[in-house]
């Protein structure tokens, strides 16, 4: 089974509504933006609310696609479901802030704090998480292929059965990331400390690209020849 197909299979929930969480009557998509506004399935596309303070919102199924968030305050938010298509969220807080099932193609979190946020089973290709705190983060089964991640804080971020083909992680230290299942297929790790990582196994740092800077677990085989970077 291909990891798309792997990963639909296993991102199929229940609706949120049998959970008792999707309040659409309750929401009104015409209340100013506030600390814990009720914005539940409404449409905020291609709007400028940097730095409002939207902590604590509910936002589920919520439309931010293009939008302008840039150093909004979105921390403790949930945002489940929500469509963040090339929404720009640098220097956005979001500690904390539930991000399950997102989609968030090419999304720009450059310099965010996202310490302790939950990204699970959520689309971030090609999204831009440079100079992001992503400590304890949970990026767990979400695609991740060509993602940034240059200069940004990984410690304790969970990829498990992740797809981070691609992906720039360069220089970075991977304190206590788990590494079990994710799908590293060309990731780029030059000059990265994985030392400390968990869940990493030997096929999957033989198809990853590293270099002579690359520290690796005591327990694996740094590769003969790292495998040739394509475009």
């Amino acid at each position: 089974m291909s990891f798309r197909a792997w990963l639909s299979a296993c991102a199929v929930l229940p609706s949120l509504a049998a959970f008792g969480v999707v309040h659409p009557a309750e929401a009104s998509c015409s209340d100013s933006p506030a600390a814990g506004v009720d914005w539940t399935q409404c449409r905020k596309s291609n709007l400028t609310l940097r730095g409002y303070d939207l902590s604590g919102s509910e936002v589920i199924l919520i439309d931010m696609s293009r939008s302008d968030l840039r150093e909004t305050d979105l921390s403790g938010a949930d945002m489940r479901r929500g469509d963040l298509f090339r929404t720009n969220l640098s220097g956005a807080t979001l500690r904390n802030t539930d991000l399950t099932q997102v989609q968030g193609y090419r999304a720009r979190f450059a310099d965010a704090d996202l310490t302790g946020a939950i990204l699970a089973k959520s689309e971030f290709s090609r999204a831009d998480f440079s100079n992001a705190n992503l400590s304890n983060a949970d990026l767990s089964k979400s695609e991740l292929g060509r993602t940034r991640f240059r200069g940004a804080t990984l410690a304790g971020v969970s990829f498990v059965f992740s797809n981070i083909a691609r992906a720039d992680m360069q220089n970075l230290a991977l304190l206590n990331a788990d590494l079990s299942g994710a799908f590293t297929f060309r990731t780029r790790i030059e000059g990265a400390d994985l030392s400390a990582s968990t869940g990493l196994e030997q096929h999957q740092l033989d198809i990853a690209c590293g270099d002579a800077g690359t520290i690796i677990p005591a327990t694996l085989t740094r590769p003969t020849a790292w495998p040739y970077l394509e475009d």
